[in-house]
């Protein structure tokens, strides 16, 4: 058995920091730079309708994937809730609105228990259409949550995301 030279001992050292710098880089890269994290940008805006004697709420969902890896949204958790909101006291604070119903809606077509994958840089969208009393509310608080299942075995939380917009319920006068 010969011994090592300088030169072999030089090329394992070499050859070890090499694999050490190159775990340090994924792990800094994928793990700490969250790679593989769903990074969701959830976005709701809403509007009243009126037609034919009868008021309507439409509302525009849309979720942006703005990770590097698809992620997945499920059902669980994932929904639209619109608050129906009067005024409470004199009205000019935003405290002064108080919520006297709450309705849940499913978005996106999904149904108990199912997910949906949304591909990095990409959107989906959805518009909701809603029959909402006329002239007896002040205003509706509408909030669009998104849940997103845990993704490995060290990420044991699930993520989730909101986002919230108020449409004022508008004087319709009629002529």
């Amino acid at each position: 058995m010969t011994e090592p030279t300088n030169l072999d001992i030089l090329e394992k050292v070499i050859k070890i920091t090499a694999v050490l710098v190159g775990g340090a880089w994924v792990y800094f890269g994928a793990i700490r730079g969250r790679t593989f994290i769903p990074r969701l940008k959830p976005q709701i805006s809403g509007k009243l309708i009126l037609s034919k004697g009868k008021q309507y709420l439409l509302v525009d969902l849309l979720i942006e994937n703005a990770g590097s890896s698809i992620a997945k949204i499920c059902e669980g958790g994932t929904g639209l809730i619109v608050n129906f909101q009067k005024a409470i006291g004199d009205g000019k604070e935003a405290t002064d609105l108080a919520t006297t119903k709450k309705m849940a809606f499913s978005v996106f077509n999904l149904y108990e228990g199912e997910e949906r994958k949304i591909e990095p840089n990409t959107t989906i969208y959805s518009q909701e259409l809603i029959e909402v009393p006329n002239n007896e509310y002040d205003a509706f608080r509408i909030i669009f949550r998104v849940n997103a299942p845990p993704i490995y075995w060290f990420d044991k939380k699930s993520r989730k995301w909101r986002a919230i917009a108020v449409v004022p319920e508008e004087e319709t006068s009629t002529k």
